[in-house]
């Protein structure tokens, strides 16, 4: 019962800022996993023994550090760009249905381009913000 409420009330939450128009949303890597990319941790956990690295660290952050510093930037630059390649082709249909919300912000932490490709094929030209720099192009007014 008690988990029930919390629901409605979360979904009470959520219709309220869909009608003011303030709802975000935030998408992580699981979203792209279904069509076929690897989540952060399998990412990791794939390149510790491409490289050949055993360690007893677990925090993600750091294996990534110690993945770079053992195998050079540009070699790991090279696997994980390797790794996440996507066929041209590829049609998201969760993707798809997240750029159909009524949402007017979207963040992801996402290193693929899955989410920015079903909005080019709804018609929409999303702001990519990847870098600091990125940042001066945004209007607040909009």
């Amino acid at each position: 019962m008690e988990k029930d409420s919390a629901k409605q009330r979360a979904i009470s939450i959520l219709s309220e800022e869909i009608v003011k128009n303030r709802l975000v949303i935030f998408i992580g890597a699981g979203c792209s996993v279904s069509d076929g990319l690897p989540s952060w941790k399998e990412l990791i956990h794939d390149l510790l023994k491409q490289y050949n690295i055993e360690t007893k660290e677990t925090d993600p952050l750091r294996l990534a550090t110690r993945i770079e510093r053992d195998a050079g930037k540009l070699r790991l630059c090279k696997s994980i760009a390797d790794r996440l390649q996507t066929r041209p082709d590829t049609k998201s249909l969760l993707h798809n249905s997240i750029v159909r919300l009524s949402v007017n912000l979207f963040i992801t932490t996402n290193y693929d381009h899955l989410l920015e490709d079903s909005f080019r094929e709804n018609g929409f030209s999303p702001m990519v913000i990847s870098r600091d720099k990125d940042l001066s192009s945004i209007d607040p007014g909009k």
